[in-house]
């Protein structure tokens, strides 16, 4: 044997040290809990939400390298989470790693999950949104009309881009005399918003602008969330200026879309929106023109016919018609003058008769003409009751004609 490896006996070998299985599960425990918090992202799988249970249970994995992680979360916080994750949704997920050491099963105390690449960005604009719609930001009723011929159009986009190119030129082959005030700005990355907000202020406070076109192509959701911001939203809203968003594609919808005072779904619709079809234009002057001549000749027809009806009138036709029929009036006019002293006082003679007629009718003469008489005592008196008279008694009878002197010789009291 070698000099250089001895033989030792077992009396010769170091102490071994033997931990029990539960001492090695507790050791690595406390080691892993003394690991801070983690973010961790993933796979949702095997999601187990039982309302009954105070722990909901998932697994996070990694399908491209095949690996994977139990996750346990509290009930009370995955219930309040907005939206809530579902199976095969990737997330990111925050937590404590922890050993259970019964059984040394490694797990993620989970305290957040949030959606992972293009459902954590859309997060983000579902809460812009959520704020920026509570605020009636998105109300048609605070949406201005656009300008029927600007004066100057502020510009809003990236260096040498195409987008803004696109609105000028299809602007101007409208409207040749359109004029831009352009402010180029980064449209995306995270110097896009505050450069955005500059140039907005900058050509808000122009009063040779009267509307202001923000502009980009198409692009990730990545690249178009500075569309999305809330700083910016609210400050387009906060624009005295009116405002027209074109940003994206007619798919693309991010929330300046919804602030602004118009949406434009591609540049070359914001160049139609903002300036008239000079062409266009020339061509609707035309037909108000021809319609206006076709109006005012119509006009003049009608009134020829109007004059020449008149002038059919036999007051007109002949020059001396209105004297002989207003001389032919006047002559019925004095005729019936002439009559009416007449014809008044016939009127009055027959209505004296009338009363005269029935004043005779109702008088003591009628009822004398009848075979009637009066009976006056001395004193002059017409006597109406026989208990008025006395027997011997003289009294005079006055007749329908004449009348004659009596004696009483003697009274009776009944009828």
């Amino acid at each position: 044997m070698s000099a250089s490896h001895p033989l030792t006996t077992p009396a010769e070998a170091p102490a071994r040290r033997v931990y029990t299985v539960a001492n090695v599960n507790r050791g690595l425990a406390r080691r892993i809990d003394e690991l801070p918090p983690l973010w961790v992202e993933g796979e949702i799988g095997d999601l187990r939400h039982n309302p009954n249970r105070g722990f909901v249970f998932l697994t996070l994995r990694d399908p491209g390298e095949g690996a994977s992680l139990s996750v346990t979360m509290s009930r009370w916080a995955f219930e309040r989470l907005d939206p809530r994750p579902v199976e095969g949704q990737r997330v990111q997920v925050h937590g404590k790693v922890t050993l259970y050491d019964k059984r040394a099963e490694l797990s993620l105390r989970a305290d957040v999950i949030e959606p992972a690449g293009d459902g954590a960005l859309l997060a983000r604009i579902e809460e812009a949104r959520r704020k920026l719609d509570a605020d009636g930001l998105f109300e048609a009723g605070r949406k201005r009309p656009l300008p029927l011929w600007p004066r100057g159009i502020g510009l809003i986009g990236g260096h040498d881009a195409a987008a803004p190119l696109d609105v000028i030129r299809n602007a101007r082959a409208r409207l040749r005399s359109a004029r831009f005030v352009q402010a180029e700005t980064a449209v995306q990355g995270e110097r896009a918003v505050p450069e955005l907000l500059r140039a907005l202020a900058a050509l808000d406070a122009r009063s040779d602008v009267d509307v202001i076109v923000i502009t980009r192509g198409g692009g990730s959701l990545e690249d178009l969330l500075p569309f999305s911001d809330e700083g910016l939203c609210r400050a387009i809203a906060a624009c005295s200026t009116v405002v027209v968003s074109a940003v994206g594609h007619e798919r693309d919808v991010p929330l300046c879309d919804l602030v602004a005072d118009r949406r434009a779904s591609t540049p070359t619709d914001a160049a139609r929106l903002i300036v008239p079809d000079a062409r266009q234009e020339l061509e609707n002057i035309e037909r108000l023109r021809s319609s206006a001549r076709r109006c005012a000749e119509r006009a003049v027809v009608r009134a020829r016919e109007r004059l020449e009806a008149l002038a059919a009138r036999p007051a007109l036709r002949s020059a001396d018609y209105w004297v002989v029929s207003r001389r032919e009036a006047l002559g019925r006019l004095r005729a019936a003058l002439d009559g009416a002293p007449q014809r008044a006082v016939a009127t009055r003679a027959e209505r004296a008769g009338q009363l005269v007629a029935r004043l005779r009718a109702v008088g003591p003469q009628a009822t004398l003409e009848r075979g009637y008489a009066i009976v006056i005592d001395d004193g002059g008196h017409a006597v109406r009751d026989s208990a008025a008279l006395k027997a011997g008694e003289r009294v005079e009878l006055r007749l329908a004609r004449g009348g004659a002197g009596a004696l009483i010789e003697e009274v009776r009291a009944d009828g």
